[in-house]
């Protein structure tokens, strides 16, 4: 299989997980009684098209990346064995979220449905938030496991509709114009 068909295959896996994740996310949220934050749940369109542009973005880094990695690896290190260049790949995609997230407490996917990352307290998603909820993506949204099937289930059955690893960074999704409980 040369590097094209590899690539092919690669988007399609992350499609069909990607699809699968955004169907399991689709119950809607509601504002929480000790809510500072009014969740987007009820979004599913935006939610679900968001993710959709953001795995498109970062697919689209890891072609990009992972096609000049391979040609400087080819040409000035011939003997590295290709699950390095593989691993390196994993986290090009893993880049694209944890730097949009970092710096702008949003994705370019997110952005363009309004959507944003707080922290439960109402303030931005710090670097730490960002680095937690993109290493959870390795187990929440990995095609090569359940897709995102663990990242639906918690989503769907969490009192405030969170990735796991939003419970683990302290974050939620919201509208970029949240609401405050009275």
């Amino acid at each position: 299989m040369d590097h094209v068909e590899e690539l092919v295959a690669s988007v399609l896996v992350a499609a069909v997980a990607m699809f699968a994740g955004a169907w399991a996310m689709r119950r809607p949220a509601v504002m929480m009684p000790d809510g500072q934050i009014a969740l987007t749940g009820t979004s599913r369109p935006k939610r679900y098209m968001s993710a959709g542009v953001d795995n498109l973005g970062a697919l689209l880094l890891l072609a990009v990346g992972g096609v000049m990695l391979t040609n400087i690896a080819e040409e000035h290190f011939p003997s590295i064995p290709k699950w390095i260049l593989g691993g390196a790949g994993c986290l090009l995609y893993l880049v694209y979220f944890f730097v949009c997230e970092a710096v702008f407490s949003t994705t370019p996917g997110k952005a363009l449905y309004g959507l944003r990352v707080l922290q439960l307290n109402g303030e931005r998603c710090t670097w730490q938030c960002a680095l937690i909820r993109t290493a959870t993506r390795l187990l929440e949204v990995n095609p090569l496991l359940l897709g995102g099937l663990p990242a639906g289930i918690a989503v769907i059955y969490s009192r405030r509709h969170q990735r796991i690893g939003d419970m683990l960074a302290g974050t939620v999704v919201t509208s970029q114009h949240r609401k405050r409980a009275m």
